[in-house]
């Protein structure tokens, strides 16, 4: 009796592993491909063998790309089943549309469960595509990846996805533009007296690809948005004043065209107040430098638009999307 059932044990055991692994590998050999952009943020976890930590531009979702039920939530739930619907950006690459709680009929979608809302305007998303698990001994040479002059090496993961939504993670190459950041170190005391540096970042694009690579530089360092990058104190986080205001239209003479190799550096002052960050306590508009020093923060670089670039200069190497730069923090903490 006792041996029966430790077989019906076993047996149930292996049946509820291969109901889990069945579906993921028929999508895997199955599914439609496509690339999404990412960067490495977290290390290795031992316990579970080398993998790296993945985030993406779609992680976290705007309440202006929410659609259908869910732009009627006030507040959204922990795990509730939401569907992020994709877009092409550039070549095989594809990018977020918008995010609901409908499953959609047709087109290629990812479904996702929400972690958390973040700051009540934007929900923090995870699809299932958060670790790629990598040989052995190779999880920190993704996580460290960087260019001869600092820039880091991002992420492009190449997904198979299902007709429900089921993404699986295939492959992974390089970006072909790369990105570094620094702001000056600020002593970690808020009762420090004496003259303090302003945080004026410096960002560099580099052209790792072996090919001529274009970006624009647009006037007042409007290539660039300032985002949030962690959501781990997402009950009072400190938003850009700029968020969800459209970029400005890009120039002929702000387009930068790099040989492979090339970088180009771009330089803002975030002490004027077209970069301050505001608190969703009602308080007014402050700079980096009086927030809290544990608030971490990108700047993320946008690209012209498909249709921007159709009308531009070295139009056929115009990089398109966006990326992030590592996070930082107001006293000059690097990821």
């Amino acid at each position: 009796m006792r041996r029966a059932a430790l077989i019906a044990a076993v047996v149930l055991q292996v049946a509820v592993l291969a109901a889990m692994a069945i579906p993921r590998e028929w999508v895997l050999h199955r599914g439609r491909i496509v690339w999404l952009r990412t960067a490495p943020v977290d290390p290795r976890d031992v316990m579970r063998g080398d993998y790296v930590r993945l985030s993406y531009p779609f992680s976290q979702i705007p309440r202006a790309q929410w659609r259908d039920g869910l732009a009627e939530q006030k507040q959204l739930k922990r795990d509730q089943p939401v569907y992020l619907v994709l877009r092409p950006a550039s070549g095989d690459l594809y990018e977020a549309d918008f995010l609901t709680d409908r499953r959609p009929a047709e087109g290629i979608f990812l479904r996702g469960r929400v972690n958390d809302r973040w700051g009540g305007d934007t929900a923090n998303v995870r699809y299932g595509l958060e670790a790629f698990f990598v040989e052995q001994g190779t999880g920190l040479d993704l996580e460290r990846a960087r260019a001869a002059d600092g820039t880091r090496l991002l992420l492009e993961m190449q997904v198979a996805i299902g007709g429900n939504g089921l993404a699986v993670l295939k492959g992974h190459r390089f970006a072909p533009l790369s990105i570094g950041i620094s702001v000056p170190t600020r002593p970690n005391d808020r009762n420090f007296v004496g003259p303090l540096q302003p945080i004026i970042a410096t960002i560099t694009l580099r052209n790792s690809s072996e090919q001529p690579l274009a970006i624009v530089d647009r006037a007042g360092g409007r290539s660039f948005s300032l985002r949030r990058a962690d959501a781990n104190w997402a009950s009072q986080p400190d938003l850009w004043v700029g968020q969800g205001a459209p970029l400005p239209p890009v120039q002929p003479d702000e387009v930068i065209l790099l040989a492979p190799g090339q970088s180009h550096r771009f330089t803002i002052d975030l002490e004027q107040p077209a970069w301050f960050v505001r608190s969703n306590r009602g308080a007014a508009p402050r700079p980096l430098s009086e927030v809290e020093t544990w608030q971490r923060y990108r700047l993320v670089y946008h690209g012209p638009t498909a249709a921007e670039a159709a009308q531009l200069p070295h139009a056929d190497a115009l990089w398109l999307g966006e990326l992030p730069s590592p996070g930082f923090s107001a006293v000059g903490f690097i990821d």
